[in-house]
């Protein structure tokens, strides 16, 4: 697909959905978590020019930032 779209809502209009998912809480650390963070960069590269499109959150990483 050649067409960048300018917002997550943009591509969920055209694709006929009714709401975008914005943020992904991946609850392990483990490499099928990591594998699945690059998988869902690269897509959101591809679709919208920006990896960080769609924010991705790991657990266990944000336990070690609040203790």
């Amino acid at each position: 697909m050649d067409v960048k779209w300018e917002s997550v809502e943009d591509f969920v209009a055209f694709s006929g959905g009714d709401h975008a998912i914005k943020k992904i809480l991946i609850a392990n650390n483990g490499i099928g978590a990591i594998k699945a963070i690059r998988s869902i960069r690269r897509w959101s590269f591809e679709t919208f020019g920006n990896e960080k499109m769609v924010s991705i959150l790991n657990s266990l990483l944000i336990i070690c930032f609040l203790i």
